[in-house]
């Protein structure tokens, strides 16, 4: 079962005051939760990005090479 309701934000608020104050901080606390979780992914995502493979030299250069031969390819292949 299942029930929707289409209440204003304004509405929220004054529901939100008639609570009592321990209430009202357990929301507080939920509403953080929500909006620095996401930040403390984005730190997580960028240490894993950090600490992941990284090429050797050999396998850079291999890269590099080709690219340049495919650069050529289709300059040849288009011109």
């Amino acid at each position: 079962m299942e029930l929707r309701l289409d209440i204003g934000l304004d509405e929220i608020m004054q529901l939100i005051r008639q609570l009592p104050l321990q209430k009202q901080q357990i929301i507080i606390k939920e509403i953080e939760k929500e909006i620095i979780s996401p930040g403390i992914q984005d730190i997580d995502f960028t240490s894993f990005l950090l600490n992941g493979p990284v090429m050797s030299k050999g396998e850079y250069l291999r890269y590099r090479s080709s690219q340049q031969d495919y650069d050529i390819w289709t300059k040849s292949l288009f011109a």
